[in-house]
Order: C-alpha cells, then sequence, then structure tokens
C-alpha cells in the first residue's frame, strides 16, 4: 500500500527551485531514507508532507486523500526537538504532549486511553525508567527517544525523523536503528539523513534527492556510482565493506540547511 504520493512536484523557495517534478511512492511498514546533499530538498519535501509548504506545481496524497485532511495521522520529529534540554517537563508528561492537538484537543483532560497510550510508546522506546525523569537530565540519546515516543503517543500511520542521528555517538546510532526496525512493523518510517551509514541499517527504500529525484529504490538499486556521482560530483570515494557502497563525502558533511 502507498502511504504517500507524489506527482510531478515542484517548489521553489525564495525565488529559487527547492524541488523540481519529483514523482514517488512511499510504501507503508517500511524505512525509507530520504538522502542527498545539502541544499538538495530533503527537508522541503518532508515540509510539503506535513503540510507547511504547498506545491507551487504537481500534488501529494497522504494515505489516499489530501494532506490537510490526513496530517493529523503523522508524527513528526524535527531535527532541533534533540536539543530542547530546557523544557521543565517530566518524560511522560513530555510524551503525554504528542497526544494533545492530535487525540485529546488542548482543551481537553487526558482520559485513560491516552494514559495507556502514553505507557505504550514508553514501553516501546524503552525508557520506562525514565518516566519521572526531567528533560534536562536526559543525555542526548535519551532525549532522542523521549520526542520519538511523544511523536508515536498520538498513533501515527507515518514517522517522520528529520536528521536523527545527528549529534550522536554510534552506540547510540546503533541502539537507534534497532528500535526502529521494530518501529517499521506498526508504520511507515521517513528518515531524512546525509549520514552514509544509516543506509546498510536495515533500510527498505532510498529516495535520492539533488532538487530533482535522483533516484528511488531499493539500496543496492538506488544508491549506484551514477545516482552518487549526480549527488556529489566527485566529491565522493567509495568503499566496499558494507552491503551497500560507503561512502565519505568532501565538503558536505555540515548540517544541512533550510530548503536542503
Amino acid at each position: 500500500m502507498n502511504v504517500i504520493e507524489f506527482k510531478n512536484v515542484s517548489v521553489s523557495l525564495g525565488g529559487r527551485p527547492a524541488l523540481q517534478n519529483v514523482s514517488a511512492a512511499i510504501h507503508d511498514k517500511q524505512l525509507i531514507v530520504i538522502f542527498g546533499p545539502n541544499g538538495a530538498g530533503k527537508s522541503t519535501l518532508l515540509k510539503l508532507i506535513i503540510g507547511q509548504l504547498q506545491p507551487d506545481e504537481g500534488s501529494i496524497l497522504l494515505l489516499g486523500g489530501t494532506v490537510e485532511d490526513n496530517r493529523h495521522r503523522l508524527g513528526y520529529v524535527p531535527q532541533n526537538f534533540f536539543s530542547k534540554k530546557s523544557f521543565p517537563l517530566s518524560v511522560k508528561k513530555t510524551v503525554m504532549t504528542g497526544r494533545f492537538g492530535q487525540k485529546i484537543g488542548w482543551f481537553n483532560s487526558p482520559k485513560t486511553d491516552d494514559f495507556e497510550k502514553v505507557e505504550e510508546a514508553i514501553r516501546l522506546v524503552g525508557i520506562e525508567h525514565l518516566s519521572e525523569r526531567i528533560l534536562e537530565d536526559l543525555s542526548g540519546g535519551e532525549l532522542q527517544r523521549v520526542f520519538i515516543a511523544r511523536a508515536i503517543a498520538g498513533e501515527p500511520r507515518i514517522l517522520l525523523l528529520d536528521e536523527a542521528t545527528s549529534g550522536i555517538d554510534v552506540g547510540v546510532k546503533e541502539s537507534l536503528y534497532d528500535l526502529l526496525g521494530r518501529l517499521k512493523e506498526r508504520m511507515a518510517i521517513i528518515f531524512v539523513s546525509h549520514d552514509m551509514s544509516v543506509l546498510s541499517k536495515g533500510v527498505d527504500s532510498i529516495l535520492c534527492l539533488d532538487r530533482r529525484l535522483v533516484s528511488h529504490g531499493r539500496p543496492e538499486e538506488a544508491l549506484t556510482d551514477k545516482a552518487l556521482h549526480a549527488m556529489y560530483g566527485e566529491q565522493i570515494f567509495a568503499f566496499s565493506h558494507c552491503q551497500v557502497p560507503h561512502v565519505h563525502v568532501s565538503g558536505h558533511c555540515s548540517h544541512d540547511k533550510e530548503g536542503r
């Protein structure tokens, strides 16, 4: 089943093309990586999915309908959430905010079902022991799991993660990949990244962008030499010790900017 369909989508930001004529389908219960260099349109694509931007041309189907009608069925974790340690809230209360606006409504009180869904989300991401801790006392990896739990507490059909591996160490990354592998049995997961190491970690499909759709498919199909050179030119050199090419990119390792 297709949970998202892009049909000839184009959008400009500040008078410059950010995405041009992108057509692709994203399937349910898969881990999909949106991959590409800085300025490739990765975050722009996410903003189209959640309705923060509208396409200039083309259309987007979300769960068979419009983005406006179905965006409440999305769970979204922006990159900068992982740095928000100053919230004066406990882990459990932070996760509960994922129910507000989606299931409870901002002016209603949580009911038994809401507390049960929060507990379930906390269990799913493995942070039961942190439930009463305050956010400012958590490590980066723990904080990351809190905001993923917050996103899935709203019972999304699609989970969107923007640069979720940014600023965390290798051990935490491995733990995150294991978590996403379990979560994709329940929902589609779309993971924006410029980190090549994510591409051999149970990824079902890669959508390679450089303002246009460069390639789309299983890692071994989409991540070809031709696709890599289309995105990075001569600024790459590859190794073969992974199941998919492991590429070091020169000059593209900084965090993506607006419109990536």
